[in-house]
């Protein structure tokens, strides 16, 4: 898909979607620009929605936060950074049937969920052991 094809709802749930991988990895826009070589007011209108990313600049902000095309454009975990996956999951409760589908499970409940399925807190500890 080209950028002239991209719609502002489109761009500005991919901008969510940079933000809050972002926001895992670095600790600021600053920052984020700084390693990105970039100027803040791009990371700015490329999380707010208002600016699309070229392909070689979307490539080098996947790489950067551990994140996937498939991400930035729908939202799926897959090819998404294991650890950080979890934490997008953690923050953004909206990913949980993305994050249960990878895992080929069912569903997943909210760090203290009282069902059978795994809570997110369940599988960091999984994860870190």
């Amino acid at each position: 898909m080209s950028r002239s094809e991209m719609t502002p709802a489109m761009m500005r749930a991919m901008g969510k979607r940079i933000k809050w991988a972002r926001e895992l990895v670095y600790r600021n826009r600053s920052e984020f620009a700084r390693v990105m070589e970039i100027d803040v007011s791009t990371i700015r209108k490329l999380e707010d929605g208002t600016r699309a990313a070229s392909v070689k600049l979307l490539d080098r902000i996947i790489h950067s936060l551990r994140i996937s095309y498939d991400y930035v454009m729908t939202g799926s975990l897959s090819g998404v950074d294991g650890e950080l996956a979890l934490r997008l999951v953690e923050d953004h409760p909206e990913l949980r049937p993305q994050l249960a589908q990878r895992l080929g499970i069912g569903r997943i409940d909210s760090l203290g969920g009282t069902s059978h399925a795994p809570t997110i807190r369940g599988i960091l500890e999984f994860v870190g052991q």
